[in-house]
Parts: C-alpha cells; sequence; structure tokens
C-alpha cells in the first residue's frame, strides 16, 4: 500500500515546479500556435480536427517514449536521456523563431497542417509531453520522503495545465499580442531547462525504477486496464460532447468552451494531489447520477431551462461525472512505481480514442450529440467490470422498455418548461435507476443504450415539430423546420435564413436580407452599379433574389451541406436570373488564391452562428477585402450576434484602413422579430453620402471607436465584446414553479 506522506522539501518543491510549467507550456503552445494557423489555414473543421490530431497523437507518442525506454532502461540513464530531450527542441523551436508560412497546394488541408505541426512545434510538443511521466519516475526513484506516492506530481501537472488555459484568454490574449506571447513562452521554457540541469544534480536517483522488488510483485489484470482506458475515453467523451452541446445548443458565445476543459482538468487536480477529493456520495450515487445526466440531456434538447439555466447544469453534471471517472482511476492505479507508465499510457490511450470518436467518427454517422450518451454508456460499462455483475431479468428489459416509451411520450404532454412536467419525469429517472437497476449495473447500460437509440435520429421527437430536414457534420447540425408557410433554415440554436413557402411568394428575401434591414434596403434600393458582387456566407441564399441577368454573385461558403441545402430545400438560387458561382473553403483563403475576383459589393455574413470566424474581422482581412473592391466599391459587414457586440471593432479597423464607416439597425415584425445590425464600410464619398442621407447610417462615436484596440492578426481580445447581459438576462425572467 501506499504509504503516508512527509512534508515536502524544497527539492520536491522544484520537481513541482518542473512538472506545472512543463504542463503549462505545453497546453499554452497548442492555444498560441492554433491562433497562429487560423489566418493562413482559416476555419475549416479540417483544421481544427487536425490539430486535434495531433496534440493527442504527441501526446501519447511522448508517453508511449518515456514507458518504454524507463521500462527497458530503468530511470537512473532515462534521467540522461531527458535531459537531452530537454536541449534537444533549441534546434528548432524555441532556439529558432516559430514561423508558419501559407499552406502548399499539394497535399490535402488536414495531412498539411498535421505535417506543419510537426515541423514548427512537433520536437518541443513531444519532449513537453513527457516531463509529467519522468518527474514522476524520478520522484518515485528518489531519496526523498514523498516517493511514495508520485501521482500527487499530476495533480501538479493538471494545475499547470488549468493555469494555462484560464490565463491566455484573459491575461495573455487580453493584454499581448503574439509576439510578447511567444517571447513569455520561450522565457519559461529556458527557465524549465535551467531546473532540470539544476535538480538533476541536487536529486540522486537510489534504485532503478521498474527493475525492483515491487515492480515484480503486482500484476496488472486485463480487467483493470480496461477499466484504466475506458475511464480515460469517458472523461474526454463527456468533457468533448458538452463543449458541443453547449457551443451549439444553449449559448452560441466565445470562451464558453474554457468551462468543460477546465472542469475536466480541474477533476484531476482534485483526485489525484496529495490528500485526493472526491465526494463518497459521487462513487455511490453514480447509476443515478446517470441516469440524471441522460434526463438533462433530452431536457436541453427541448430547450427546456433558459440558456445559462442549462449551461449551469450540464456544467455540474459533467464536473460530477469526471471526478467520478478520475476517482475511480486514482482508486485503481498501480500500488507501486514500476506500473506507473503502463497506467498513464493506458488511459491516455483511451483519453485519445475517445477523442477521435467524438470529434471525428459520431459527427459524421449521427443527427445529434448522441456522443453524450454514448460516454454515459462507457461509464455504465466500466461499473460492470468493476461489479461483475452481468444479470438482467425480465423487469429490468421491462422498465426499460417504460423508460423508453416515457422519453417519447413525455414532451406531447408537456410540450413547454412545466413544474410539476419536470418533476415527474425527474421521479420516474430517480425511481429506476436509484431502486429498479440497483445492484444490475448491465441493466443502466441497456437503459442508456436504449434512451441513446431514441436521441440518434430525432425527427418528431424532442421539440421537432415541424423538422423535414436534419444534417449533422463536423460544423454542427443544420435544420429545415416549416411552420406558418415558412420555411426556415437553423444551424443549432441560430437562425440562418429563411423563405415563403407558396410559390407566388418565395421570390420576397425574408430574414436578415428582407428589403426592411439595412443590407437588403441598399440591395432593393438599386441605386449603386453593383454588378459584380462576393458574400461570404452561403445561408439559403437569399441574396441572390436581388440579382438581375447582368449580375454576377460569387458566395463563398466553407460548409458544402449548405450549398446542398440551399440548392435543394430553397429556391433562392435556382430562380435568381444572375449568373451564381459558389466557392467552398474558407473564404479568407479562397480570396487570397482568387487575386482577379474585384467586386462592386462585397458582403461579410460569417458572425452570426455559434462559431465566429475572427480572422475575417482582423485589419489584414479588411484590407484583403478592400484589395477585392473596385475604386468605389462597398463592404457590408452582417454583426448580428446575440452575445457579440462586435460594431467597434469593425469601426477601429475601418479607421485604421482609412475607411467611412457606417452603423445601422433595424427590426422586422413579420418574421420572428429579427433584430439585424450592420455594418459598412467605403472609400467613396459619395457613395458614403448617399448611405448617410438616404437610408440614414450613422458614424460610431469616434471616442468609442479609438477606446477600441486594433484587432489584428497578432492581436485579438474577444473579452470587451461579449454581451454577459445577453447571458445573465435570461435567469431573470426564470419562473422556475411555472405550470
Amino acid at each position: 500500500m501506499l504509504r503516508a506522506i512527509n512534508a515536502p522539501t524544497i527539492d520536491l518543491w522544484f520537481l513541482r515546479a518542473i512538472t506545472g510549467i512543463s504542463a503549462f507550456l505545453l497546453f499554452q503552445i497548442e492555444l498560441i500556435i492554433a491562433k497562429m494557423f487560423l489566418p493562413h489555414y482559416g476555419g475549416s473543421y479540417l483544421v481544427w480536427g487536425a490539430c486535434i490530431v495531433f496534440f493527442q497523437a504527441a501526446l501519447l507518442a511522448g508517453y508511449l517514449f518515456a514507458h518504454g525506454l524507463i521500462q527497458r532502461c530503468g530511470m537512473r540513464r532515462y534521467r540522461r536521456v531527458h535531459l537531452f530531450l530537454i536541449l534537444l527542441p533549441l534546434l528548432f523551436f524555441p532556439g529558432r523563431p516559430l514561423a508558419v508560412e501559407p499552406p502548399g497546394c499539394s497535399l490535402p488541408l488536414a495531412l498539411d497542417v498535421f505535417l506543419r505541426l510537426c515541423l514548427t512545434i512537433g520536437p518541443v510538443f513531444f519532449v513537453l509531453s513527457t516531463v509529467s511521466i519522468a518527474s514522476q519516475m524520478w520522484l518515485s526513484a528518489s531519496s526523498l520522503s514523498p516517493r511514495f506516492n508520485p501521482y500527487a506530481l499530476y495533480s501538479t501537472s493538471n494545475v499547470g495545465s488549468f493555469a494555462a488555459l484560464l490565463s491566455y484568454p484573459f491575461v495573455f490574449e487580453a493584454h499581448w499580442d503574439l509576439p510578447r506571447q511567444l517571447w513569455f513562452w520561450r522565457v519559461l521554457y529556458f527557465l524549465l531547462i535551467g531546473l532540470n540541469i539544476w535538480m538533476s544534480r541536487r536529486i540522486k536517483i537510489t534504485e532503478t525504477a521498474g527493475h525492483g522488488r515491487e515492480a515484480a510483485g503486482e500484476v496488472i489484470g486485463f480487467s483493470r486496464k480496461a477499466r484504466w482506458f475506458l475511464l480515460g475515453a469517458a472523461g474526454v467523451i463527456v468533457f468533448l460532447s458538452a463543449t458541443n452541446i453547449i457551443t451549439s445548443e444553449i449559448v452560441p458565445a466565445p470562451l464558453l468552451w474554457v468551462i468543460p476543459l477546465g472542469l475536466y482538468l480541474l477533476s484531476f487536480v482534485l483526485n489525484f494531489r496529495e490528500r485526493p477529493w472526491c465526494p463518497p456520495w459521487i462513487v455511490s450515487q453514480i447509476p443515478f447520477l446517470l441516469g440524471s445526466a441522460a434526463l438533462l440531456f433530452f431536457l436541453i434538447e427541448q430547450r427546456t431551462f433558459p440558456a445559462t439555466i442549462a449551461l449551469i447544469l450540464l456544467c455540474g453534471i459533467q464536473f460530477v461525472l469526471c471526478m467520478y471517472c478520475q476517482n475511480r482511476l486514482f482508486a485503481s492505479r498501480p500500488e507501486t512505481a514500476g506500473r506507473l507508465t503502463s497506467f498513464y499510457v493506458i488511459f491516455s490511450l483511451g483519453g485519445f480514442a475517445g477523442g477521435l470518436l467524438t470529434a471525428w467518427m459520431i459527427p459524421l454517422v449521427s443527427f445529434s450529440f448522441i456522443e453524450y450518451l454514448a460516454g454515459l454508456v462507457v461509464i455504465a460499462v466500466t461499473l460492470v467490470i468493476a461489479e461483475k455483475k452481468f444479470h438482467l431479468d425480465r423487469r429490468h428489459a421491462l422498465w426499460t422498455i417504460a423508460l423508453a416509451l416515457a422519453v417519447v411520450t413525455w414532451p406531447r404532454l408537456f410540450p413547454g418548461y412545466n413544474f410539476f412536467g419536470v418533476l415527474m419525469i425527474f421521479m420516474l429517472f430517480r425511481f429506476l435507476f436509484c431502486f429498479v437497476f440497483k445492484g444490475a449495473p448491465l441493466a443502466v447500460v441497456v437503459s442508456l443504450v436504449s434512451l441513446a437509440g431514441v436521441a440518434y435520429y430525432p425527427f418528431d421527437l424532442w421539440n421537432t415539430d415541424g423538422v423535414i430536414y436534419i444534417k449533422r457534420n463536423y460544423y454542427g447540425i443544420s435544420k429545415l423546420v416549416d411552420s406558418d408557410g415558412i420555411r426556415s433554415l437553423y444551424h443549432g440554436g441560430t437562425l440562418h435564413g429563411a423563405q415563403y413557402l407558396a410559390r407566388d411568394k418565395r421570390g420576397a428575401p425574408l430574414a436578415y436580407y428582407s428589403p426592411e434591414l439595412p443590407g437588403g434596403e441598399v440591395l432593393a434600393a438599386h441605386l449603386f452599379p453593383f454588378e459584380r458582387i462576393g458574400l461570404i456566407g452561403l445561408g439559403t441564399g437569399a441574396l441572390a433574389a436581388y440579382a438581375d441577368a447582368r449580375q454576377r454573385i460569387d458566395f463563398y461558403e466553407l460548409d458544402p451541406d449548405i450549398y446542398f441545402i440551399a440548392g435543394r430545400y430553397f429556391t433562392y438560387l435556382r430562380d435568381s436570373p444572375g449568373r451564381i458561382n459558389v466557392v467552398f473553403g474558407d473564404a479568407r483563403r479562397s480570396l487570397e488564391n482568387s487575386p482577379a475576383a474585384r467586386y462592386d459589393l462585397l458582403v461579410v455574413d460569417a458572425f452570426g452562428g455559434d462559431a465566429v470566424p475572427f480572422h475575417l474581422l482582423t485589419r489584414e482581412s479588411v484590407a484583403l477585402y478592400r484589395r477585392h473592391l473596385n475604386g468605389n466599391g462597398i463592404l457590408l459587414f452582417h454583426i448580428s450576434n446575440r452575445y457579440l457586440n462586435l460594431k467597434n471593432v469593425l469601426a477601429r479597423v475601418g479607421a485604421s484602413l482609412g475607411a467611412h464607416v457606417g452603423v445601422k439597425t433595424g427590426a422586422q415584425s413579420s418574421f420572428a422579430d429579427i433584430v439585424s445590425t450592420w455594418v459598412v464600410m467605403t472609400w467613396d464619398e459619395d457613395h458614403f453620402q448617399t448611405l448617410r442621407s438616404r437610408f440614414q447610417w450613422i458614424e460610431p462615436d469616434p471616442g468609442d471607436v479609438m477606446k477600441t484596440r486594433l484587432w489584428t492578426d497578432q492581436y485579438i481580445n474577444i473579452l470587451p465584446v461579449v454581451r454577459l447581459d445577453q447571458l445573465l438576462g435570461q435567469v431573470r425572467y426564470f419562473a422556475p414553479f411555472y405550470w
């Protein structure tokens, strides 16, 4: 058994510093390189997905390398290799400048990103990924009194990751541009080198870890390794799926992805520290908690709660489930340090598999966020393995069927929020998971699988009346809804366009391009000679309704499935007399690759959804748009967003480029109570005066504009533009006891 831990010595504190700083650097370089890649590679999911695969694969490779070499050579020899490794990245980055060149065209995008990551931060990322395991083995093979519990250093490692996660958006990104961030990163890395060299002289190796008597005495069975793998996978699946739900279905606002990831890291910190902390009820009540998490999934799908309440509940249950996974990991860890590296390799392999399943596989084969329920199933399977109870009687099967039927019929009885309705379904779940399924973990698995089956294809279920089409891909879930003679396109919870179904009315643009609203007003007036028009963001293709036979419109669209929807389920593109062309891919990259394209009007409409492409708002991107405008061309930005106020950001960018900038907000009461905000830029004085006098566009207040720091590819700060009032205001009007 692990012995009691004595008071830490100064050497232990420095060893903690090495572990924490390496994790901080590892996590922060992920955020920095992702930001550097964005202007060059664009906002395609293939870019982000390739980054995810690289980070997880490099981390796993570092664990495997440390595991294999320590087991083969022992810690005494490995320490010499470690000192060489820590110096190796000086031949690359951070020894050389970190430069990201524009991508070539010879390789597929995802492969190009992966290879570029290997060449830029690959060596240093690999080296940093070995430090946590090396530090723990170093401690276990030393004469320091805490050597009998090296796992506490893993808590320190997650503290470093947690600090990097929170400090980057709120400190580094908010105040420093990329060159200063990289300078600080280099300073920390050289400090890490110095600490490693110094501590190698102070801490002596007293035994060869992995070849001692203790290592030979402990046998790790297959079922125990399977639990490590599954618990590692479950934690990743739960936090990634919670992130997907939050940023798509609940609150499509930036920075909220920080919360699930932060809670995931915090669960490691609390469970792997010297004195682990996890409330006993989390372990004892895990079947009920799994059932409650499944119920919450359906309540969120039905939009039962206000967004802020749903956010709090989902993050709360995610944290509890991650606490369970990490607690069970820690409880089943090897008792001897000789098996420590195997432990980390296996559960990190599970995390890698969970990440691939959630980020790459499930989005292509599902119609809802069922990966969340898949994570619950994986946790339940670990219960079956741990308790070795495989019985399932007829009573369990009948109650599982009844539960699935209740989930299907309940929203028909209570289509909106109803206190007693929520209480009834909650009590049913509590009865089943606390009493009926008690002591039968296989019944918990089967019931969760049945609920996942219900959620797989949610036609006519859970607030989908009128839904005629659902498509999920890497960019989210698109839904088509027919209601009151109007067909609407939703992406997550955000309206992306609409059209009348009646043949005699469908030529009239609806939603944001209605002639009542600022963007449609300019197009419908025919005061400007717009012979060639470019539009970033296709939506339903409503802009095409304004075109005549002499006009050409180029749509730039990131998601190919949106083009299929616009062409198959809407008629704006088919009915337009103009010449329509659709260019797929990131708009900024496409414009850079098409220097001959010049427009009289360029519309940028990509900021209403959950994944706001901030690289389309920087000074460099607007300068690119200007190069693609004719001399008297007009640049229009549609910036309607529930949670971001981008007006002054664009005004500051326009002022830095010498543009005339105007802002206008309009409302349309005839459809969906739309409030639409637009920003116009032009370098033509006459056109701008026409917009001001004829359409009442207003110049932003110069004082407010100049208070806003200029956004560039090197500096973007989201915090000042987040509208917290929209997040918090929903709670104020929530009546929890309404029925």
